[in-house]
């Protein structure tokens, strides 16, 4: 099975709240309209990505994430 991989950075609860609060307000901009598909992540998906590493099998998943825990 192929998975999304990324190295990303967990954001604070806070910085995720306040983004989730700005993301509030601009969506009552677009309400009740499709605009070009947008949609928003739930606050609990919200991080900073450092590099899409791409679709990976699962035994690259595992030799990334070992190199991943190796690095940090």
């Amino acid at each position: 099975m192929k998975r999304r991989v990324f190295v990303a950075i967990n954001l604070p609860e806070t910085a995720k709240k306040k983004i989730n609060e700005e993301a509030e307000k601009i969506k009552l901009v677009f309400e009740g309209q499709n605009f070009f598909g947008c949609r928003f992540a739930p606050s609990k998906n919200l991080h900073l990505t450092i590099s899409f590493l791409g679709y990976q099998d699962d035994n690259s998943v595992a030799l990334i994430a070992d190199a991943a825990k190796k690095t940090a």
